[in-house]
């Protein structure tokens, strides 16, 4: 039932939020605009699609409606042969954050957010013919999610360094930050 998808996806989300784990989960094989019901729509988790796009894509039906999946896509056949290669650098990433700027991340959640949120920025477009930002109410591609895994582009981002947010002054162009910001511009904008 669709109460019992909420409540496994919801609860496989709050152990990734509590234990500080990253979950990378493959979505189904096959050109498809339904998601898969369990775990490949949860709201922490990274999904993976294939760069040829022929895996399922569309709007989660659960743990908060409306969000898009898959998350990233990468270089293989099937999406169980792509999704270890993200897990793979999102392994990278992780292990780099905790060894290096674990001072920087005050709670287990932050781990898996920011190696999310790495990797779907070092996402590369230009391989991928199709990807489209049409919809700019929408973060990114429906079928290709961010875009196709580029750990080299993740991990320069990571290796520039923990800035502070400003709305005031230029922060470098690959760097990161785990403070929440407003979607307000600030006072002194333009």
């Amino acid at each position: 039932s669709n109460t019992a998808v909420t409540n496994i996806d919801e609860r496989f989300d709050y152990a990734i939020d509590r234990d500080g784990f990253v979950a990378v989960l493959g979505e189904a094989n096959g050109y498809s605009t339904t998601l898969p019901d369990l775990m490949g729509q949860g709201y922490h988790t990274i999904s993976v699609g294939l760069v040829n796009g022929n895996h399922s894509a569309g709007l989660t039906a659960y743990d908060t409606t409306g969000r898009m999946k898959p998350d990233i896509v990468a270089f293989e056949t099937l999406t169980s042969y792509a999704t270890p290669q993200v897990s793979s650098a999102a392994g990278l990433i992780s292990e780099k954050l905790r060894n290096t700027y674990s001072a920087s991340l005050t709670t287990a959640a932050a781990y898996p957010r920011l190696t999310k949120a790495l990797l779907l920025a070092g996402a590369a477009k230009d391989p991928l013919s199709g990807w489209s930002r049409a919809d700019t109410t929408k973060p990114y591609d429906a079928r290709y999610g961010a875009g196709a895994l580029n750990v080299f582009l993740a991990y320069r981002i990571l290796d520039a360094g923990n800035v502070t947010y400003s709305g005031s002054s230029t922060v470098p162009c690959t760097a990161w930050s785990v403070a929440s910001v407003s979607n307000t511009p600030p006072s002194n904008a333009t």
